[in-house]
């Protein structure tokens, strides 16, 4: 499913406007993905400590989220996402204040 949605995304990316639409008057605009070098590729995260961070980050987050069990906030893990406040980038998603894209 990703793997397909990467070789679409490369030959049409519809991207809608942060406003109401871009200046030709067109709600979105067709904007391909160039940069990315290669496509998805899934392995496990534990030998990879890029991954192991992202797997974290991913997991504070949703613990952040849901309501917290006893052991959960023992351990602190609900709060964890918020002592990551100053590597996150806050322009990802600029509606939402940790900058987390919430669809």
């Amino acid at each position: 499913m990703v793997a397909r949605l990467y070789r679409r995304l490369r030959s049409r990316n519809p991207v809608p406007s942060r406003y109401e639409a871009w200046d030709d008057g067109e709600r979105t605009k067709d904007i391909p993905i160039e940069r990315v070098i290669g496509g998805p590729a899934f392995r496990s995260s534990h030998s990879d400590h890029m991954l192991q961070m992202a797997d974290l980050i991913a997991h504070a987050l949703l613990k952040q989220e849901e309501e917290p069990s006893p052991r959960v906030k023992r351990l602190g893990i609900d709060r964890a996402f918020g002592n990551l406040d100053r590597a996150l980038n806050r322009r990802a998603a600029r509606r939402d204040p940790q900058g987390v894209v919430r669809r």
